[in-house]
Formats: C-alpha cells, structure tokens, sequence
C-alpha cells in the first residue's frame, strides 16, 4: 500500500466496483505507476478519442483505505484522537467529495460528522488546508497536471 499522503487521496478515488477512477486528476499517478500500484493503459473512448485507463494492483486494499476512512469519520471518533494523515485524508475526502468514499446522501445527512475533522486539521496547520484545496481545485479544471 503506497505511504504518501497524495498516493492514497489518489486511491480514495478509484471505485472499486467500477474499476475506474471517477475523477480525471494526475495527481500521485507517476510514484504509484513507478511502484507498480497502479497500471495505465493507453486506450481510445469511443474508438477515437485517446485516454488512459488507469487500474489498481490491490483493489481490495483501496476497499479497507476508504472503509478505514469511511469507520474514522462516520463512527464519530474525536477529531483529537485521528492520527494527523488520517485526519488530512478525512478533511480532503470531503473536499474532493469522491462517490467511491462517500453517497450524495451520505454528505448530506452526516455533513457534521463528515466537516468535523476540518476544524482539527486546521488548527493543526493553519492556512495549509485552503491552499491544497485551491491547489487541487486549480488543477482539476484543466484535468490535473501536477505529474504524468
């Protein structure tokens, strides 16, 4: 299983069911392709349109990092208990709002549960949280970027 923090936000969106990641970000792609976590194909959608399809070595450990995450927000655990990169993980799930972590309806009806790592994290380290996320949602728009 990959140990940095932008490796496993990658792999918090990959939909296991799917087989797909349901978001086109580049984000800690080149680290886990390099370390065989994850393979990428070059393909075409609809037989002219090139893309890559991008699949997981370990599925079922993508399953037990977004359960493990899913157990640590949803069951209510004090903020102050959460190791720091569970808690980073925590807070950017919610900003990146993955459906391979968490439903529509999750979102709303838990939304305390689900922010509530946010006020931890900050006071942990102020000001690093709007950066990542203006970081990320600068760069999803033009579909990632920040690696190949």
């Amino acid at each position: 299983m990959p140990r940095t923090l932008p490796q496993r936000l990658y792999l918090l969106c990959y939909t296991v069911d799917k087989g797909k990641f349901q978001i086109d970000n580049l984000q800690g792609r080149g680290r886990l392709s390099a370390a065989g976590e994850v393979a990428v194909s070059r393909g075409k959608v609809m037989g002219v349109i090139p893309a890559d399809r991008v699949t997981v070595a370990h599925p079922q450990e993508v399953t037990a990092l977004q359960e493990r995450l899913r157990n640590t927000v949803l069951k209510g655990y004090a903020p102050a208990t959460i190791p720091l990169d569970e808690l980073a993980m925590a807070v950017f799930a919610v900003e990146l709002e993955p459906t391979s972590v968490w439903s529509r309806s999750e979102l709303r009806t838990h939304k305390q549960a689900i922010n509530a790592p946010a006020t931890r994290f900050v006071e942990l380290v102020p000001g690093l949280h709007e950066a990542l996320r203006d970081s990320y949602l600068s760069s999803r728009a033009v579909g990632g970027a920040w690696s190949a």
